[in-house]
């Protein structure tokens, strides 16, 4: 009875572990997904098929069914096998077709005068195990996979149109044959493992070429490059885009350029034209201080020029009124300033001719109650020139001092007839003989004294 009970007990423990386990099996495994379900994973192969066309006119070839035939991309001599691209994997790979055979010739000229596109498609993501051959491969001869876009399978694949280049000749082709080959995969919060667009253009065209005719081999060259979704890398500089080393430099020798420029006209137009009316200004006593008691400072304004005035006439006036007022100089100063027949002019009244007449007019300057009399240029002009002389007109302050220690201060024009050299320039040089006639127009008063101005 007690060995009863006992196989009794056995027999529902191992009957409740049996279902227990069972239970936790059903419970944690999960149901396995399909191929096309799970996506690629890095590295898998992607086959390229491409269009099936005609030779004769490049049209499109159709099954009894009415699909598109796609046919495998050309065998590369590198792998044995059509071409493939691998998921994921960015690399510069070569695909040379061994033997360019008529046909394929033919299609080669459709595809590079542009009358029909070399249209090619990879799977979105891997192709079904119904699919696949006996040897376990993707086959492309499968039914099943050779419908295109009037096909019931088309949402399965990607378009890859490869813009192939070149130049058509009579006799031979020249292909483009690098080329890049640029695949967007889908978000990997969307759909992992999944071919979103794909592309293919000839690069370098006029510089990276082959010529090819029927019999010879063809290297492409491609460039791959995958990227992870949709959207292009934002941090491409882009053509023209942005800034480049070569904008820098070129800005850098254009700014130099115009530096260069400028300092080669201000050191040899500008500054010398400063540096000769700062001169001119100098000769004529325009800085304070400057001259016999103070020549050239004159009125308010200071001293200006007018056109044609020579600039060696400023220090020429400034030296003769220090000759004709200076108490360092004498009268020989004073008259070697005069031409032999010089006339000094003082109007209708009275008129000194040559040199001891001159000497006389140096001894009345300053008669009576004066004691010095100073005369302040204020501005020049030429009134008239010939041939053999040339006039200016000088215009200013005279301030007259007393001997009560008054002054008084009278406005003035003189006008300075000097000869001229053999080679009509005005002889400007003090005390050369070169002024044949001063000529006193006016001085008149100015109603106030010497403080005023």
């Amino acid at each position: 009875m007690a060995s009863r009970a006992m196989s009794l007990r056995l027999a529902l423990s191992l009957l409740l572990s049996f279902y227990l386990n069972l239970a936790h099996a059903v419970s944690s495994q999960e149901p396995l997904k399909p191929l096309e379900a799970r996506g690629y994973a890095v590295g898998d192969a992607v086959p390229v098929t491409c269009l099936n066309r005609t030779i004769d006119t490049g049209e499109h070839i159709t099954d009894a069914s009415g699909q598109l035939q796609y046919i495998p991309f050309p065998v590369c001599n590198e792998t044995g096998k059509p071409l493939e691209l691998y998921f994921g994997i960015e690399k510069d790979m070569n695909c040379t077709i061994d033997f360019i055979s008529d046909p394929l010739f033919h299609l080669l000229e459709f595809y590079v005068h542009n009358d029909a596109p070399l249209t090619c498609r990879i799977p979105s993501r891997p192709l079904s195990q119904s699919a696949d051959s006996d040897s376990g491969e993707y086959s492309v001869d499968a039914v099943s996979q050779k419908s295109g876009a009037m096909g019931t399978q088309s949402g399965g694949f990607t378009p890859l149109i490869i813009a192939l280049t070149g130049t058509l000749q009579l006799s031979h082709l020249h292909i483009s044959n690098y080329l890049n080959v640029l695949v967007h995969a889908a978000p990997r919060s969307i759909a992992p493992g999944t071919i979103d667009a794909a592309t293919a253009y000839s690069v370098s065209h006029a510089t990276r070429n082959t010529k090819i005719v029927i019999g010879d081999s063809l290297p492409l060259r491609l460039s791959v490059r995958w990227y992870p979704n949709t959207v292009l890398p934002s941090q491409w500089a882009g053509v023209g885009g942005h800034v480049y080393m070569s904008t820098v430099v070129y800005c850098m020798l254009s700014a130099g350029a115009a530096t260069a420029v400028c300092f080669a006209w201000f050191r040899g137009v500008e500054l010398p034209r400063r540096l000769k009316r700062y001169g001119k200004d100098r000769a004529i006593g325009v800085e304070s201080g400057r001259g016999y008691n103070g020549y050239g400072l004159g009125v308010a304004g200071g001293y200006g020029s007018a056109k044609g005035v020579d600039p060696a006439f400023g220090n020429f006036v400034e030296q003769f009124y220090t000759a004709a007022e200076g108490n360092t100089t004498t009268t020989a100063d004073f008259v070697a300033f005069f031409s032999p027949n010089a006339t000094i002019a003082m109007g209708p009244v009275q008129n000194f001719t040559g040199a001891d007449q001159i000497v006389t007019f140096k001894e009345t300057i300053c008669s009576g109650d004066c004691v010095v009399n100073y005369h302040f240029p204020n501005v020049a002009t030429v009134s008239a020139e010939t041939a053999i002389d040339k006039t200016f007109a000088v215009q200013g302050l005279a301030k007259a001092h007393y001997v009560n220690g008054s002054c008084g201060a009278t406005s003035y024009e003189t006008r300075f007839t000097v000869l001229k050299d053999g080679v009509w320039t005005a002889r400007l040089c003090p005390g050369s003989g070169s002024l044949a006639v001063l000529d006193l127009v006016a001085q008149s008063g100015t109603g106030g004294t010497c403080d005023d101005f």
